[in-house]
């Protein structure tokens, strides 16, 4: 249930590799909805970059 709230809030960030990201990861299941992991085909450099400080 607090997937719903979780994948709102992330689509109002507007970033589309961190929907993505949280779509393929969590909702689709493809990641086993384990902690931290990320299913095949993620492009992680544009998450790698979001989270560096500029």
């Amino acid at each position: 249930m607090a997937l719903a709230p979780q994948g709102c809030l992330v689509m109002q960030a507007g970033n589309s590799a961190i929907v993505d990201a949280f779509c393929a990861g969590r909702l689709e299941g493809r990641s086993g909805n384990t902690l931290g992991m990320l299913p095949h085909g993620i492009e992680l450099q544009n998450l790698i970059d979001r989270c560096r400080v500029a």
